[in-house]
């Protein structure tokens, strides 16, 4: 038994279908290496962090960074 209702799962995960979009990328470069790149103004300015969430995320999907 289902803990959702039975009416579309799309309406309640609109991120399924964004996943199964990018799915093909993840497994397409996943062990592949990066290089980023940033500028030292990003980091006077205290904007670094969404930089480094964002690094950490690809991490986590198995890029080498």
């Amino acid at each position: 038994m289902s803990a959702l209702p039975s009416s579309s799962h799309s309406n309640h995960f609109p991120f399924v279908g964004w996943l199964r979009e990018v799915a093909p990328y993840i497994h397409a470069f996943r062990n592949k290496t990066f290089v980023i790149g940033f500028p030292g103004e990003l980091v006077k300015s205290g904007h670094l962090e969404p930089l480094v969430h964002d690094v950490a995320l690809l991490a986590a999907m198995g890029m080498r960074i």
